[in-house]
């Protein structure tokens, strides 16, 4: 069914009841989640790396500083 909608994907590899596949692309990483969800089938991802926060620690700054964003 993934071939069948033209999602790309670099392996996929059967990991114990699962199937893990890697897509190429976040367009296709995005097409292979609305296909499981419109088909309800269980499933668990990882968010892409371009939509995750950047966190940093910065030490020494003083507690009475701000943390909103200027």
């Amino acid at each position: 069914m993934i071939n069948n909608k033209g999602i790309q994907f670099s392996k996929a590899r059967t990991a114990g009841n699962s199937v893990k596949v890697f897509t190429n692309t976040p367009a296709d990483y995005r097409q292979l989640v609305t296909l499981l969800d419109s088909m309800k089938r269980p499933f668990f991802t990882y968010q892409l790396k371009e939509e995750r926060m950047d966190q940093r620690v910065i030490r020494g700054l003083p507690r009475e500083m701000s943390t909103e964003e200027h």
